[in-house]
């Protein structure tokens, strides 16, 4: 019985070192999006009137983790790195409704990893204002995000949301 602990014993420390030694998983540079849900709720603004909200939810991947933008970043095209779209399902296939101002927004500065390994994963979730879309029964977004080397992400996109059932 005694025998078997100097080899438990160097199996360990073999397996410690094969894992410690591994090498950290490389992303790229460019970020990776992934759609996870969307929420819709029925809820009430300042004036106790009836809106619809949504809570888009989506997580992100960067290998270089220079995803968000500083307080100061004010000037395009650092102003906005969260890019939405919104579709309209009609007769014919999903239709973009063009807005007088687009739908961007503003990811906040997340402070990165030190070290050799900058990668940098999250959530980002996001609250829209359906309200708008009342004249709209069926709607689907397409969203992407821009890092601060202006590495555009892939584009994902909602499932269908509806929106007056």
């Amino acid at each position: 019985m005694e025998k078997r602990y100097p080899i438990l014993i160097l199996i360990f420390i073999e397996s410690f070192v094969f894992y410690a030694c591994k090498k950290p998983v490389k992303y790229a540079d460019i970020p990776e999006i992934k759609y996870i849900k969307f929420i819709l709720r029925d809820t009430s603004d300042e004036l106790n009137d009836h809106v619809k909200k949504g809570l888009l939810s989506f997580s992100f991947i960067d290998g270089d983790g220079d995803i968000g933008l500083y307080e100061s970043d004010t000037i395009p095209p650092m102003n906005t790195n969260l890019r939405i779209s919104l579709f309209n399902k009609t007769d014919s296939g999903f239709q973009e409704v063009i807005f007088p101002l687009p739908l961007n927004y503003r990811i906040k500065y997340i402070p990165g990893n030190e070290g050799q390994n900058k990668t940098l994963k999250g959530e980002v979730r996001v609250d829209l204002d359906c309200n708008y879309q009342t004249n709209y029964n069926i709607i689907k977004y397409k969203f992407y995000i821009i890092d601060r080397a202006q590495h555009s992400s892939n584009i994902d996109s909602t499932e269908e949301i509806t929106l007056n059932p």
